[in-house]
Formats: structure tokens, sequence, C-alpha cells
């Protein structure tokens, strides 16, 4: 016989996507945030490409952007999350008044109040209403802005080479 999902264990079930769209969010947010210094480290590669000869220049230059790449597919996939800290930031977000971190906290608890059951309940409650798209994605505007400016010297600096052939 099986025994009942406690309200820890229904809780952790129902924050795993919600903790997923945090760690989409925030490497979004990082990405957003970086993303002008690996084109910058490809466009000084191209700078420095019309000052020294430098074989492969093109593959060269996209060494920091790929670099940069995988420092955020590394941020997005390696980078640890604890159920308790999805807790914290669901509540902040949504402005739960820390309904589901305290059920996390109460349901590790051996004795239980009668208060304790009916916020365990209350936070079940909460708990079912959760759907990942209620936590947006973010951006952060200005750096990706500023990011146009490294992109625009590396794709012309790519462009030119490549039209005078010496590549």
């Amino acid at each position: 016989m099986a025994r009942a999902m406690t309200t820890g264990d229904y809780l952790k079930r129902r924050l795993r996507p919600m903790a997923l769209r945090l760690r989409l969010r925030d490497t979004l947010l990082l990405a957003s945030r970086t993303l002008w210094l690996g084109l910058a480290g490809g466009a000084l590669v191209e700078i420095a490409g019309r000052l020294l000869p430098i074989p492969n220049l093109l593959l060269w230059s996209l060494v920091p952007p790929a670099l940069w790449l995988l420092a955020m597919l590394g941020y997005l996939l390696v980078r640890p999350l604890p159920v308790r800290r999805v807790a914290e930031r669901v509540d902040s977000a949504l402005e739960l008044r820390e309904r589901l971190s305290t059920a996390l906290e109460l349901s590790g608890l051996p004795e239980r109040s009668p208060l304790d059951d009916a916020q365990q309940a209350d936070a079940r409650a909460h708990a079912d209403t959760l759907r990942p798209r209620m936590l947006p994605l973010r951006f952060d505007r200005r750096p990706l802005v500023l990011a146009l400016l490294p992109l625009a010297v590396l794709v012309a600096s790519a462009l030119h080479d490549g039209a005078m052939g010496q590549r």
C-alpha cells in the first residue's frame, strides 16, 4: 500500500518546474548582462588581426563568443538551485508571504501542531496554482544595446576581410 505524499514531497514536486524556470530566467539575465564580453573579445581579435597577421582570423575571432556561450550553457545546466532557495524565490516573486518556504521547513519537523497543519494545507493549495509562466523571463536591455557596438565591429571587420579575400 502506497503511503500518502507528504506536503514537503508534494511541494518539492510542484517546485521542480519552477526551479527550471528560475534557472532559465537567471541564465538569460546573466547572458543579457555579459553578451558584450564575448563580442568584445571577438572584436578585439579582429582588430588585432588588422595590426598583426593572424592565420585563420575568423576562427580565432569566434573563440571568445564561443567561450561565452559555453559559459552560459554551463551556468544553465550545472548551477545548483536547492529546493529551499526555489521556494524562497517563488514566495518572493509571487508575493506568497513565505508560504512555500515555511511549509517546506515545517514538513521536516517531527512534531506538528494544528496551526502547522493549517499552514501546510494553505501552502499545498497555493502550490496547486503554480505555473512556470508565472515567473516572467528577464533581460537587461541596456547591456544588450551596448553589445551592438562590438557586434558591429566584429561583423564589419569579418565582412570586410572576407570581401578582400584575406581569410
